[in-house]
């Protein structure tokens, strides 16, 4: 196991910086939730123009036809009483009001009776209608006087509805219905209840996540923090002792010296004494060399460091190249 000195651990990223990232995601998901909002109030609204679409075409079978809502030529009538059996099926239809416009955009026919003169020029809904697509909105709050006259605001559709005529068949009328959000507001609870409950799910797990990885990169710091501040102690042991060894090695090998050259009868004895001398020179050296920690086994399952250098030398080796020159000599 080589353990080098001068690596960086892993950083552990600033609370700010994680704290920014949740709330940017947090505002991910509202930005979503806001999208889903208009969405399935746009799905319920779209469901709602179908159904009136099939209403309004039930209905423009069944009473604008001429002598009742149209004149002979399959035209709207200029002014006319919008029939009871009509109140009756619209009650059924849960249709909250109905209004009637000709082709010019005159209001000709209403439940509510305070609702006369023409539409507004600027109501693309008209348009549309009179063109031949049914289209609506959701209006909330809205005041009306529904079929038995009593003044009511709540949240309604106002969708509108073409009348074809049975004689040329192009829009002759335009239906305005006015029908209760409460029909479609399920549909868009029971979308918001399961998207709710989707991104709650998915924050959960991006919070555990988060926690989940701060934790371990903390933890894996704490560690390597702990391992490199052993290691720098280590190093500056071994060169502290490299450094006090140094001079009394010297002293001796130079001591040494002298003896080898002036008493030739202990000469052998104290080339051995070298020989030991320049192992620990060679150890001491390598020591102060130490830049990184390669670890090898010993016994009892401890670890000892290992002093050889790139080429594979160790001290031991050095000491046997020294024996082989000695034997020889």
């Amino acid at each position: 196991m080589v353990k080098k000195m001068g690596t960086k651990g892993p950083v552990l990223p600033p609370l700010s910086l994680m704290l920014s990232g949740a709330l940017a995601f947090a505002i991910f998901m509202a930005f979503s939730f806001a999208i889903e909002i208009v969405f399935l109030r746009t799905a319920a609204v779209s469901i709602a123009e179908t159904e009136a679409q099939f209403m309004g075409h039930h209905l423009g079978e069944k009473y604008f036809r001429p002598g009742i809502l149209l004149d002979s030529d399959g035209n709207i009538v200029s002014k006319t009483v919008i029939p009871d059996t009509l109140r009756e099926e619209m009650a059924v239809l849960e249709i909250l009001l109905l209004k009637i416009y000709n082709s010019s955009g005159k209001i000709v026919a209403s439940t509510d009776e305070k609702y006369v003169g023409m539409v507004k020029a600027e109501n693309v809904n008209f348009q549309a209608a009179l063109a031949g697509t049914s289209t609506g909105h959701l209006a909330s709050k809205k005041y009306y006087r529904n079929l038995y006259g009593h003044e009511v605001q709540e949240d309604l559709l106002e969708i509108y509805v073409p009348i074809l005529s049975p004689v040329g068949g192009s829009p002759v009328a335009v239906l305005e219905i006015y029908r209760p959000w409460h029909i479609y507001a399920p549909l868009v609870k029971y979308g918001l209840l399961r998207t709710t409950v989707g991104m709650a799910g998915v924050l959960f797990l991006f919070a555990i996540t988060l926690i989940v990885l701060y934790h371990w990169a903390a933890k894996r710091i704490v560690a390597e923090s702990s391992s490199r501040a052993k290691m720098e102690g280590a190093l500056a042991l071994a060169g502290a002792t490299a450094h006090h060894l140094n001079q009394p090695l010297m002293v001796l090998t130079l001591q040494l010296e002298d003896l080898l050259r002036e008493d030739e009868v202990h000469e052998e004895d104290y080339r051995l004494l070298k020989c030991e001398v320049d192992r620990i020179s060679n150890t001491v050296r390598r020591i102060s060399e130490i830049t990184e920690f390669r670890t090898v086994p010993y016994i009892a399952g401890i670890e000892i460091v290992d002093l050889e250098d790139d080429k594979g030398t160790s001290p031991d080796s050095a000491l046997d190249s020294i024996d082989s020159r000695q034997n020889r000599v």
